[in-house]
C-alpha cells in the first residue's frame, strides 16, 4: 500500500473525528461572546448569565476536541481491524459521544 492510498483510507476512517477536532478548534479560538440563540452552547442554564455562558462554552469547547482526538484515534484503529468499514465505530459512538459532551457540561455549570 502506497503512502497516498493510505492516508486516504486514513483520511475516510477518522473523518469524523478530524471535522470534530477541528470544530472544536475553532469554537475554542473564536468563542461566542454573547448569550445568543444562535452560536454556542444553549441550554436554560447556560444562557442564565454571560459568566455561565462563558464557562459552558469553554468546557464545551475542549470536550468536543477530546472527542476529536479519540474519534481520529478510534478511526485509526478502525483502519488497521476493519479497513473495508469506512468510519463504522465513530459512526456509531458520534452520536452518543456528543449527548455526553451535552450532559457533561451542563453538570460542570451546574
Amino acid at each position: 500500500m502506497d503512502l497516498l492510498h493510505f492516508l486516504d483510507l486514513f483520511f475516510n476512517h477518522s473523518f469524523i473525528g478530524l471535522l470534530l477536532l477541528i470544530l472544536g478548534i475553532v469554537y475554542k479560538l473564536f468563542p461566542p461572546k454573547n448569550v445568543n440563540s444562535f452560536y454556542g452552547f444553549r441550554t436554560g442554564k447556560s444562557q442564565k448569565s454571560k459568566e455561565v455562558w462563558d464557562k459552558a462554552n469553554i468546557y464545551c469547547a475542549k470536550k468536543i476536541i477530546e472527542i476529536g482526538i479519540f474519534l481520529t484515534i478510534l478511526g485509526a484503529i478502525n483502519l488497521i481491524v476493519l479497513p473495508n468499514m469506512y468510519s463504522l465505530f465513530s459512526i456509531i459512538t458520534v452520536g452518543p459521544l456528543l449527548i455526553w459532551v451535552i450532559v457533561k457540561t451542563d453538570k460542570h455549570i451546574s
